[in-house]
């Protein structure tokens, strides 16, 4: 990072007000040349200044004061390992402006903080930094696009949500019938009680990706699954805690599940593993960084597994 590098920065940006510039601060200091390339990277002084200033509504959330600022680290540091570009960036902090903004949507937040799948603090390790970076920024781009278009004025949107549920509450009958609907037959019965950690210390409050409480009535859970392989027994422990939540909740009334899937054949072996009435699932990928990026000056210094490569290559669907 040179001071040339510094002052085309600057000269792009236009004028910030002190939020902006301490922003600007803070991010160069965490991040050194990372933050100065993503900055250089964007098309146009917009970008940089939506970057460097948006904000989070926190109130109500165990989150922490700088959220913001872990956000933007986080993005600079993946776009520094060549995991996402400068476009994919301003598109996610798009995404999260829109959504933070929008009444009928809550928890993005905890989109961006959710432990152990969140946009900030990610892990040292470059592989595993980017499967993290890729799921969780999968989830803006999907709630953004995919959700948000579909709620009406008195819907509610709740992302990572995670209820509080005392399980220990249903019933032999209610047991069964959720093992009729997830597994065939109440006979497996088992399987639920196992799903709920019903007798076991080890049970564990569910969290949907996103919960859309309809206000006419058939609200719907989406999952959110950026990868190659989609596990069946995963998906239906899932819909075993949707069912649990429909018995539960008042708020909740004849729920079904959807999920999006970034991966076309992916989707398509769970389609044929999960045949029911209250599943579907959709292809909706992304593109998180361009093919032309991978000559860049930045790859040389990344360390990549062969996978990562490969999901790259998935066309997007916008």
């Amino acid at each position: 990072m040179s001071t040339a590098d510094v002052d085309y920065v600057l000269k792009r940006m236009g004028s910030l007000d002190y939020y902006g510039e301490r922003n600007l601060v803070q991010l160069v200091a965490t991040t050194g040349g990372d933050g100065i390339s993503l900055l250089r990277g964007f098309d146009d002084a917009s970008e940089v200044q939506e970057f460097l200033t948006f904000t989070v509504d926190k109130s109500g959330y165990d989150v922490p004061s700088d959220l913001e600022d872990d956000v933007r680290n986080s993005l600079a540091t993946s776009y520094g390992y060549n995991h996402i570009s400068a476009e994919y960036t301003g598109r996610v902090t798009d995404d999260i402006r829109v959504l933070d903004g929008d009444e009928r949507i809550e928890g993005v937040p905890e989109v961006l903080y959710g432990d152990p799948n969140g946009i900030t603090n990610l892990p040292a390790t470059p592989t595993l930094a980017y499967n993290r970076i890729k799921g969780s920024t999968y989830e803006l781009r999907f709630a953004r696009n995919k959700l948000r278009p579909k709620l009406d004025s008195g819907d509610t949107l709740r992302l990572d949500y995670t209820p509080d549920l005392d399980f220990s509450r249903l019933s032999d009958a209610q047991l069964e019938d959720i093992a009729k609907k997830v597994y065939g037959s109440k006979n497996d019965v088992e399987e639920v009680r196992d799903d709920l950690g019903l007798d076991s210390s080890n049970n564990k409050d569910p969290e949907f990706d996103g919960f859309k409480i309809d206000s006419d009535g058939g609200d719907v859970y989406y999952e959110a699954k950026n990868v190659k392989t989609l596990r069946e027994e995963e998906l239906k422990k899932k819909a075993t805690f949707m069912f649990a939540l429909d018995k539960l909740s008042s708020d909740v009334d004849d729920v079904r599940m959807v999920l999006y899937s970034g991966n076309e054949e992916a989707t398509q072996q769970i389609a044929t593993k999960i045949d029911k009435d209250w599943f579907t699932v959709r292809t909706y990928t992304v593109q998180l960084r361009p093919s032309s990026d991978r000559n860049s000056a930045l790859s040389a210094a990344v360390v990549e597994p062969k996978e990562i490569s490969n999901e790259l290559k998935e066309p997007v669907t916008i």
